[in-house]
């Protein structure tokens, strides 16, 4: 309820908001695991989840609301799936993150985890689309004073 209650999420179309709702559901969730507790502790309870949420996936059907609430998502926006796949698969790099020592760190975390963690929300603000086996996102273009 805070979340829809803050500025900028009430200017989405309403049909898209459920949709934004649970995908950043998904991705708060996540992040929290991955975040939260030793290490050890953080994966066990990742790799948990992961497993429930491949299950879903697989199978189209979950007791946990935030699960179903992704499931329908996915229902009206089928293009998503490979985002969330994405996303689940490169998530484990937020286990070990201890901060950037060159640019070429924050790069490759940009890709590893911000990037698929960001398009889980940014996919549902375009238009529906179903992506194919094979289609891809690719990575924006990097900005650099000299362009």
């Amino acid at each position: 309820q805070r979340f829809v209650a803050r500025p900028g999420v009430q200017s989405l179309p309403p049909p898209v908001l459920p949709q934004v709702v649970a995908a950043t559901a998904l991705m708060h969730h996540g992040d929290n695991l991955l975040d939260t507790g030793p290490r050890p502790q953080r994966a066990a309870a990742w790799a948990e989840w992961e497993k429930r949420v491949r299950q879903a996936l697989d199978t189209g059907t979950s007791d946990e609301p935030l699960l179903r609430a992704l499931l329908h998502t996915l229902s009206v926006r089928p293009g998503l799936r490979q985002v969330v796949e994405r996303y689940l698969s490169t998530a484990t790099v937020e286990l070990d993150f201890a901060g950037f020592a060159t640019e070429a760190d924050y790069q490759a975390y940009v890709d590893a985890y911000v990037l698929p963690a960001f398009l889980l929300v940014a996919t549902l603000l375009g238009p529906p689309r179903t992506c194919g086996r094979g289609a891809s996102v690719s990575r924006p273009r990097r900005w650099t004073a000299s362009r």
